[in-house]
């Protein structure tokens, strides 16, 4: 159960929090297979895809329990 409480409190904290898996990105780019897109990001801060040549790359699809383990494994060397 105890495991499944964390999962949960993890996966609330992530809902908002891209920059969490662009961290996680730059340690194990497998978490989050990127593809090339052009996208723009309006005055209220939303982005969306636009027609053009590709200016980001753009991970639609991460491997969420992966980000998951590795998440719990930095907040569990965190509080040593």
């Amino acid at each position: 159960m105890r495991v499944e409480f964390r999962a949960v409190r993890l996966r609330s904290l992530l809902h908002n929090s891209f920059d969490l898996v662009a961290a996680a990105y730059t340690f194990r780019p497998g978490l989050c297979p990127v593809e090339p897109m052009s996208i723009e990001v309006d005055a209220k801060g939303f982005t969306r895809k636009v027609s053009g040549l590709p200016n980001a790359q753009v991970c639609l699809n991460q491997n969420e329990a992966e980000f998951l383990k590795l998440l719990e494994g930095w907040l569990g060397q965190a509080g040593k």
